[in-house]
C-alpha cells in the first residue's frame, strides 16, 4: 500500500474572536504539541563505530550491539541517535537533544509501555510552543519516528465536546485550518481514528474540510496558536460533498469523465456490482494489480459485476498507456473530474484502495480488511456476488 502524503503547507493563522457570530464556535487548544503515534518512518541506523561506542556515557561490553545514525528535527541529520541493545537488560537510546555534537549523561532514554517509545521533547526558539515532540519507538527490531506533531484541542458541538487535531509545521511554527493533515472526533468516542481513508482523519489541500459531528456538518474557520483558540463555523445541508466508503454506507450518484472525455454517472451502474478501484499511473502496487483487475472483470461480468477505475492522474494519456499496456478494458474515471473525485470527494488518501458496491450503491466490502486485498478479491467475489443468470 503506498500512502499518498503531500507536504508542502501554506500559513494560515486567524485572529481570536471574542464572542462567535451565530454559526460559529470557539475552541481551546492545548498548550503544548502533541506526537503522531499512528504513523511511524523507518530510522536508517548502522552498527557504530569503535570511536562512536567510546564516546559514549555508558559502560557497554563486548557483546552489547550499538546502533548509531541520525534523523532531522531543523534540518536533515541534526538530531544525533545511539540505540544500545545490551547482551543483558533493556535496550535504551541515545539522543542529541541539544545538538551540540555529542552525547551527555542526561540525553539517555529508556523505553516505556507496550510500543516500547520514548517522546523527545526538542526545544524551539520561538512560536508559541516550548517543544517538538518526536516519538521513537521500537515495535519489533526496528527503531521508527513519528513524523508529525499536532495541535490538539476541543470544542463543543451539539452539546458534545469534541477532539480536534491539526498537524505543526515545525518550519513556520504554525498550523493551518486549510492544509495539512487534521482530524476531528466524529463517533464521539474521545480519539481521532488517523488511518487512511478514514472520515475523521484527511489531509487538506488550499481546501476547507466539512466534517459530519453529532448531526452538524462543521469547518475549522481559523487557528490561533497564541492565543490557544480555533475557530470552526456550521455549514448548511449539502455544502458536505464527501462520499463515504464506510461499509453498510450508500454512495449517492455522481458525474465522472471517462478517458475519452465523456461524461458519464455512476448510476449507470445501478443493479450491477461494482468495484471501485482508486489508482494512478505513478503507483506500484496499483499497476501490478491491473491484469488481475481485468481477470476479475472478465470472469464476473456474467453475475452482474463491473470493475470502476477510479484514476487519479489528470493526464489522462499517461492513463491510458499503462492500462493499454495492462490490457485493462473496464470503465475508468479519469483527467481533473477523476482527480477531484479521488481528492476532493472520496478523500482516498492510501494507494490502492478498493470497495465493492452491491446493486443499490451500498458498501458490502471495503478496503484489505474486507477481502479486497491483491491476493483474496477474486475469492471475496465469488463469495458475495450473486450467481449468474
Amino acid at each position: 500500500m503506498v500512502l499518498a502524503l503531500v507536504l508542502a503547507p501554506a500559513m494560515y493563522v486567524g485572529a481570536a474572536l471574542d464572542v462567535d457570530a451565530p454559526g460559529e464556535r470557539t475552541g481551546k487548544l492545548k498548550p503544548e504539541l502533541v506526537p503522531n503515534r499512528k504513523v511511524g518512518q523507518t530510522l536508517d541506523l548502522h552498527p557504530a563505530s569503535p570511536e562512536e561506542r567510546t564516546a559514549l556515557p555508558a559502560s557497554l561490553s563486548p557483546e552489547d550491539v550499538v546502533l548509531a545514525g541520525a534523523t532531522f528535527f531543523e534540518k536533515r541529520g541534526d538530531l544525533g541517535l545511539a540505540l544500545v541493545k545490551p547482551a543483558a537488560g533493556e535496550p535504551f537510546l541515545f539522543a542529541d537533544v541539544n545538538r551540540n555534537g555529542s552525547f551527555e549523561a542526561n540525553e539517555r532514554f529508556a523505553f516505556q509501555g507496550e510500543s516500547h517509545e520514548v517522546i523527545l521533547q526538542m526545544p524551539l526558539n520561538q512560536g508559541p510552543y516550548r517543544y517538538y515532540p518526536i516519538r521513537l519507538f521500537m515495535p519489533v527490531r526496528t527503531l521508527l519516528r513519528s513524523p508529525f506533531a499536532f495541535v490538539e484541542g476541543t470544542v463543543e458541538i451539539g452539546g458534545r465536546k469534541t477532539l480536534v487535531r491539526y498537524m505543526f509545521d515545525r518550519e513556520k511554527r504554525g498550523a493551518f485550518a486549510d492544509y495539512g493533515w487534521q482530524g476531528m472526533d466524529i463517533n464521539g468516542d474521545g480519539r481521532i481514528e488517523e488511518s487512511a481513508n478514514q472520515e475523521e482523519w484527511t489531509f487538506a489541500k488550499d481546501e476547507s474540510i466539512i466534517y459530519h459531528v453529532n448531526g452538524h456538518d462543521v469547518s475549522t474557520v481559523s487557528l490561533n496558536l497564541k492565543a490557544g483558540t480555533f475557530l470552526i463555523r456550521e455549514h448548511a445541508a449539502g455544502e458536505n460533498q464527501r462520499i463515504s466508503l464506510r461499509e453498510g454506507e450508500s454512495v449517492p450518484d455522481f458525474a465522472f469523465t471517462d478517458l475519452d472525455g465523456k461524461p458519464h454517472q455512476f448510476s449507470e451502474f445501478r443493479g450491477k456490482y461494482v468495484m471501485l478501484d482508486f489508482w494512478g499511473t505513478w503507483c506500484g502496487p496499483c499497476r501490478k494489480e491491473l491484469p488481475d483487475l481485468e481477470k476479475a472483470y472478465q470472469q464476473f461480468r456474467s453475475r452482474g459485476f463491473v470493475v470502476l477505475g477510479m484514476d487519479d492522474d489528470k493526464d489522462t494519456e499517461a492513463a491510458r498507456k499503462v492500462l493499454a499496456e495492462a490490457g485493462a478494458t473496464y470503465p475508468q474515471s479519469s483527467g481533473e473530474t477523476g482527480n477531484a473525485l479521488v481528492y476532493r470527494r472520496f478523500r482516498i488518501g492510501a494507494f490502492p484502495t478498493k470497495a465493492l458496491l452491491d446493486g443499490e450503491g451500498k458498501v458490502v466490502a471495503m478496503g484489505y480488511q474486507g477481502g479486497l486485498d491483491h491476493e483474496h478479491f477474486a475469492a471475496t467475489l465469488d463469495k458475495l456476488l450473486p450467481p449468474a443468470k
